[in-house]
């Protein structure tokens, strides 16, 4: 969803048509939001924060005896701002005024920008040690190589010890996708992250206890 995202806005810098552009302006928003909120619900351990991100999120962290978080203020305020944003091209629409319709490229990287800040707030909130992955830069030519970046899920019970990792391999670096505890059926995962990946990966695994289950050279863009 990043990689869309970041796709969104690049082609909103070489469209001419301005419904064009706003329609990948919008595709940002939306799916920056999107990510926004898997990221937020996989650090936070709060799985039901959609739809009413502060109500529900306040309401875990009371629960839980978490660090609080201020909503006035830093990446909590952008965090609704954007979503305000999202909430006005999803079920305001109808309300918007035709120059908001058509915004320029300009609120797409602003859009982008918005959401490194919020990730990086997430991030630093809930003392994560993982890639900032939310800050490689995709499609500055398009015959480059471009950069992509996934969620990693880690599952409940998941440990280094007996744990099961399956990942990808991306210019020779190695991503991990899936965290699973050692008793999962990870095969149900494998068809899954065959399905997700859509960058240009080398190479593909499964691991527990540092003995590899499976693998698969790509040897396409994709697998």
């Amino acid at each position: 969803m990043w990689s869309d995202a970041l796709h969104y806005g690049w082609l909103s810098g070489r469209e001419v048509d301005r419904w064009d552009v706003g329609a990948y302006v919008r595709s940002v928003i939306v799916n920056s939001c999107i990510v926004i909120e898997a990221y937020l619900a996989n650090v936070s351990g709060c799985k039901d924060v959609g739809y009413s991100i502060k109500r529900n999120l306040n309401d875990h962290i009371s629960i839980t005896n978490g660090s609080t978080v201020n909503w006035g203020t830093g990446w909590a305020q952008t965090l609704l701002a954007i979503l305000e944003m999202r909430k006005n091209i999803i079920h305001k629409v109808s309300n918007l005024r035709e120059a908001e319709l058509k915004p320029n490229s300009n609120d797409a990287n602003a859009a982008l920008n918005m959401s490194k800040f919020i990730l990086d707030g997430i991030h630093s909130h809930w003392k994560q040690s993982d890639d900032r992955w939310w800050h490689c830069d995709q499609y500055e030519d398009y015959k480059k190589e471009s950069c992509f970046g996934f969620i990693c899920l880690k599952k409940n019970g998941y440990n280094q010890e007996d744990g099961i990792e399956l990942f990808y391999k991306w210019k020779d670096k190695e991503y991990v996708h899936f965290m699973l505890p050692g008793n999962e059926q990870w095969e149900v995962y494998w068809a899954k992250m065959m399905s997700e990946l859509r960058g240009p990966i080398s190479y593909i695994a499964v691991r527990k206890n540092g003995k590899i289950l499976r693998e698969m050279n790509c040897i396409s863009r994709g697998v």
